[in-house]
């Protein structure tokens, strides 16, 4: 996973009990509409990855399926 991808996957834990990141927030911090940050997230957790990340993305998929829907 690149760091970026990372930082993309942290900001949508977080924000995750809140409802997700609102659009203002998301655009302030990656420049992306709340649409492409979905795309984005999507992308990263459907992306094969490699043995260490996948805990990762396998709680950030349970973690985010509702924000993601």
């Amino acid at each position: 996973m690149e760091p970026d991808d990372l930082a993309v996957l942290d900001f949508a834990l977080i924000w995750e009990p809140f409802g997700g990141p609102g659009t203002e927030d998301i655009f302030v911090t990656f420049g992306m509409t709340d649409q492409q940050f979905r795309v984005h997230v999507r992308g990263i957790l459907t992306a094969p990855g490699t043995r260490a990340d996948r805990p990762l993305r396998t709680h950030a998929r349970a973690a985010l399926r509702s924000y993601l829907v």
